[in-house]
């Protein structure tokens, strides 16, 4: 099986000059025992020429493990004394071809514990890029195959069996009737074959019971099926059994049941061949987002739908990859998908023009234009429902794909509120097709999200048009790493001027803005008919002064942001001064801020302390992650959370190089009575066994209030761990609803301790993060026997990945995700 393995790379601006990361496909597939590599490359922004990367620092990481380390290239060699275990002598760089930019990585011999986010980070003396994607491990086995074991003649009974090889995780295996309902049968066989499932299932089958029976093989959403009639078998036998018992039945069966069998095995290879040329297709539906938190997309439906064949289902999926002429009955069948249901979400399918024409076709369809057998359903509405459509990471989508989706957006049948177009490689041509579009129906929009495109000035400018129209009602406009300079800035800040009461949410990160643009943007945020809320401008490499003025704006009685994101910016302290300082003004509404990775100096946090403890504050969630913290800086900020004026509730320190040391008044802070702080996140800080000690110690209080603590690889050993869970054993009902301990040395000992806590009815933890924590086959049967024994557990997700919980833990896990009783809702293993 070849496994597909794609992803798309963020772009990221540099501080002195304009580079690029980039990588061919934007989808994330792998087989179980395959070689991949993760194709990444350095490039020149403008020309596309290739930039050496022998002199930059390279990391890939897995963010999901805490930003734990899979491979780290820097000073021009590896070095990988932190790498993760599991990936030692399985990472390669391809050095020869760092001259050209090349920085991808070879991953070998995958298996399935390395599904999971990963990072590219590329790094130098001037810049930084870097992207989060998703990897998903899956094997794809072979179609149910059913033969005829035997028949016993007394009792006129067939006994079937049905087999698939080569899955991964185990599929599940059904008998099923004429009418798809499941019959009696054996309990399903599993095999394992090089971490491959083999399944089979056997069902004794009455002559005069049923005529024709199907195996069903389902893995998530992935569905085959195989029938056969019992006729064809018995339907030769003589009407005297004296006669089949005589012998002459066996002659004859023996006869039918090859004939079945050669006929069965051709249709099977005829069906692998089928297969095959889908599976790519499948692959990419399946891995993409399609499944989204509320409500199910387009595909979901197609290849779930009972009422349909999958294979029915997996050709309309695949016209649409293919890009060829389309039967009526597919497109009818596709528009009706999309015209019931109001949220379709097509992310990384490599869809093309042929796709947005049938989607045009759905958003501007009226009942009078379809065909008489959909006109004669009362039930349809006359107009269609989709409000909300995300074509996002689909790179063959172009321009030409865009002015086909026009068609439908340009109709005065069309209530489309939310589109995404992000990552389609759409240039100024596409822009402006999809911005005269829009101009023509303006009323209905709120949001859209062309980030990542070439939009360039030229395209912004287009756009500016649609904003100035006084019907047009965006509330949100993600614009991040499009190519825009000074030029484009300023002309889409005009434009916000002259009809600015709807925008809410702008993101501009990765862009060129210049000063003169963000004056502007400041003195926008001043006017009262403004309502911006959120701005983002991430990487945007201005000066002192422009930052000076934007900060300013926080003390005006008009401002009404709410979120201000200015991570990756070299700021200086002016700026930080002045930001703070803002914090404090009676006239500051700010909730959230980001300064990740922002070079903030010791002299700030003073005024950062200041800013919580003021009557005024409103901040909520505060993110420092990767700035470097001394003692004295956490010292300021442990102050600031004691006061009774500080109404922060998220505080992230990832990545801070903080030590055990910088964070004892930090813990002590989190038991004071002021504390309002419920979520904290101190990952990939070296903290050891001293700081959770100090944590467990305020645990063990009513006032401490935190309900999410992630300590993910903080060099935390089995004592760390055991204070902690003895902290929660002593008061299981504290607020902590979350822990991340992932990649530390948690230990058996541990756990089961922490098994004591998940016993208690009155323990409230809901998710629990235990990857790669020196786990073993003990601990995870000491944790299946608790959650076994609460069955008022709150607990909904489980990570044991990394761990080694043995053949019989694996087991028994999978088990009890069967119980009915079990209210785990996700288990990684």
């Amino acid at each position: 099986m070849k496994g597909v393995w794609v992803m798309m790379m963020s772009l990221h601006l540099a501080v002195s000059e304009n580079f690029k990361t980039v990588s061919p496909d934007p989808s994330v597939v792998a087989a179980p025992g395959s070689d991949v590599i993760l194709r990444c490359s350095v490039q020149h922004w403008n020309d596309d020429t290739s930039l050496s990367a022998v002199d930059m620092n390279i990391t890939w990481t897995r963010p999901d493990l805490g930003g734990a380390i899979v491979h780290f290239y820097a000073n021009h060699t590896d070095i990988n004394k932190r790498q993760i275990p599991h990936f030692r002598r399985r990472t390669a760089l391809f050095k020869e071809e760092l001259q050209r930019g090349i920085v991808s990585l070879r991953l070998s011999n995958l298996n399935f514990l390395d599904e999971g986010e990963y990072k590219c980070s590329v790094e130098s003396k001037s810049w930084y890029s870097d992207f989060s994607f998703h990897l998903t491990v899956e094997a794809i086995g072979t179609p149910p195959l059913i033969t005829v074991e035997k028949y016993d003649s007394n009792s006129e009974e067939f006994s079937l069996l049905c087999e698939s090889k080569g899955w991964f995780p185990q599929p599940d295996l059904h008998w099923l009737d004429s009418e798809g309902k499941s019959l009696t049968a054996e309990d399903t066989e599993s095999q394992r074959e090089a971490e491959l499932f083999n399944v089979k299932r056997r069902i004794t089958v009455h002559k005069n019971e049923i005529d024709t029976v199907f195996c069903k093989v389902t893995l998530k959403d992935y569905i085959m099926k195989e029938k056969i009639k019992a006729g064809a078998i018995y339907e030769h036998l003589p009407a005297s059994k004296a006669a089949i018992v005589g012998g002459l039945i066996p002659v004859v069966l023996g006869l039918i049941v090859v004939g079945f069998i050669y006929y069965h095995n051709e249709k099977n290879i005829r069906r692998k061949e089928e297969v095959e040329e889908l599976k790519r297709v499948k692959y990419a539906f399946w891995k993409s987002e399609v499944k989204q938190r509320d409500g199910a997309s387009m595909w979901s439906l197609l290849l779930k739908s009972e009422k349909e064949q999958p294979n029915e289902a997996a050709g309309c999926a695949f016209w649409l990859q293919s890009g060829e002429e389309q039967p009526d009955v597919l497109r009818e069948k596709l528009q009706e998908r999309v015209e019931s249901h109001s949220r379709v979400v097509l992310r990384n399918l490599d869809l093309t023009e042929k796709s947005c024409a049938v989607l045009a076709s759905a958003l501007s369809a009226r009942k009078s234009e379809r065909s008489e057998s959909v006109k004669c359903d009362s039930k349809r509405s006359k107009s269609p429902k989709l409000t909300e459509l995300d074509l996002s990471y689909n790179t063959l989508l172009q321009d030409s794909g865009v002015k086909k989706l026009c068609e439908g957006l340009k109709s005065n049948s069309c209530k489309l509120e939310k589109l995404r177009l992000r990552s389609c490689s759409i240039k100024s041509g596409g822009c402006a097709a999809l911005f005269n579009a829009l101009k023509s129906n303006p009323s209905h929009l709120t949001e859209l999200d062309l980030s990542d495109n070439k939009l360039g000035d030229s395209g912004v400018k287009e756009l500016c048009d649609l904003l100035k129209n006084q019907n047009c009602k965006l509330q949100i406009l993600q614009l991040a790493v499009c190519r825009i300079t000074d030029d484009g800035c300023a002309a889409l800040i005009i434009a916000l001027t002259s009809n600015p009461s709807h925008l809410k949410e702008l993101n501009l990160s990765r862009n060129k803005p210049g000063n003169s643009a963000v004056m502007e943007l400041s003195v926008l945020l001043e006017n009262a008919q403004c309502k911006l809320q959120k701005l983002h401008l991430i990487g945007c490499n201005l000066t002192e002064e422009s930052w000076v003025a934007l900060a300013s704006t926080l003390k005006s009685e008009n401002s009404t942001l709410t979120e201000l994101d200015l991570s990756k910016n070299k700021l200086q302290e002016a700026v930080v001064t002045e930001l703070f300082s803002g914090l404090k003004s009676p006239n500051c509404k700010l909730e959230t801020l980001r300064l990740i990775e922002c070079n903030l100096k010791k002299d700030s946090y003073a005024d950062l302390k200041s800013a919580l403890s003021s009557e005024y504050s409103t901040l909520t969630e505060l993110d420092l992650s990767s700035n470097d913290l001394q003692n004295s800086v956490v010292d300021e900020l442990s102050v600031g959370l004691r006061s009774s004026e500080c109404k922060l509730t998220t505080l992230r320190l990832i990545n801070c190089k903080l030590e055990a040391t910088n964070c004892t008044h930090l813990a002590s802070a989190l038991s004071s009575k002021n504390s309002t702080l419920r979520e904290l996140d101190l990952s990939n800080n070296k903290l050891q066994d001293q700081v959770v000690k100090d944590l467990s110690e305020g645990l063990k209080h009513e006032m401490f209030k935190l309900e999410k603590l992630r300590l993910a690889e903080c060099n935390i050993t089995e004592n760390g761990c055991d204070a902690l869970f003895e902290a929660l054993k002593l008061n299981p009902s504290s607020g902590l609803r979350m822990l991340n301990l992932n990649n530390n040395k948690a230990g058996d000992s541990a756990v089961i301790k922490l098994c004591e806590v998940l016993k208690n009815p009155h323990c409230k933890l809901e998710k629990l993060q235990l990857w790669s924590c020196s786990i073993t086959e003990e601990g995870c049967k000491a944790l299946i026997e608790a959650l076994k024994s609460n069955p008022s557990s709150h607990l909904r997700e489980l990570n044991l990945s990394g761990n080694e919980p043995g053949d019989s833990g694996v087991k028994q896990l999978s088990d009890l995700l069967k119980d009915p009783d079990c209210k785990l809702e996700k288990l990684e293993i």
